[in-house]
């Protein structure tokens, strides 16, 4: 557990301590990995009300770090522009059948983008409970569930994205190409959103709390 994940007290998605720093082309595809954040853990209970510098810090930097992966696909994306851009459209023709690697490639690409869309859902679901008044506490939730909802978007989107680079004649048309590079750019922007959400519910902790400034 890195001290990221020991200020948290649990494991948060994509652990800082094992994330990698600067991405292989062509990396091997993993399955997806369980939710580390249980209904139990957002839905209800009670929340530490010290709300600490360090709690903060930790905050700030995973935050800064799922923007830091975002601009890594950001860069994917525009290396698929430049590749589709080359294909000619009438000669373009898809590969079959698809081997047992791609199946799984892209059932894994699938899975990460439900869960995506169930991070999302997490995040919008307490933030509409807690939409009026909300507390120190509720604002330092609900910039943790911005986080986990961001990360998701940083692995949906490198998912589907790396299964273009590494497939790239598995669809039905170069058209197709350039419909699931925009699902790829959708998952980004999702994850900006989640950013924005994580910082502005930060400011919400800082009450009592000194305030840590973003990195540019």
């Amino acid at each position: 557990m890195c001290h990221l994940c020991k200020s948290y007290g649990r494991f948060l998605p994509n652990c800082l301590g094992n994330r990698r720093q600067t991405p292989s082309p062509t990396p091997p595809i993993s399955p997806v990995p369980p939710s580390s954040q249980s209904d139990s853990q957002h839905s209800g209970g009670s929340t530490d009300s010290t709300l600490s510098t360090t709690s903060l810090q930790s905050l700030t930097t995973l935050t800064n770090q799922v923007s830091h992966d975002l601009n890594t696909q950001d860069t994917l994306v525009t290396r698929l522009r430049t590749w589709l851009r080359t294909v000619d459209p009438a000669a373009y023709q898809r590969n079959t059948p698809w081997s047992q690697q791609m199946v799984a490639a892209y059932d894994n690409y699938k899975a990460r983008g439900a869960a995506l869309t169930a991070a999302h859902q997490r995040y919008h679901e307490f933030l509409t409970t807690t939409n009026r008044n909300a507390t120190a506490e509720q604002h330092q939730r609900r910039a943790d569930l911005a986080v986990v909802w961001g990360e998701a978007a940083v692995r949906a989107a490198e998912s589907r994205l790396r299964f273009i680079e590494m497939y790239r004649n598995a669809y039905s048309s170069a058209n197709s190409i350039g419909n699931h590079i925009d699902t790829g750019v959708g998952n980004i922007q999702s994850g900006r959103n989640a950013v924005i959400e994580a910082r502005r519910n930060r400011e919400g902790t800082h009450t009592t709390s000194p305030k840590i400034v973003d990195e540019v």
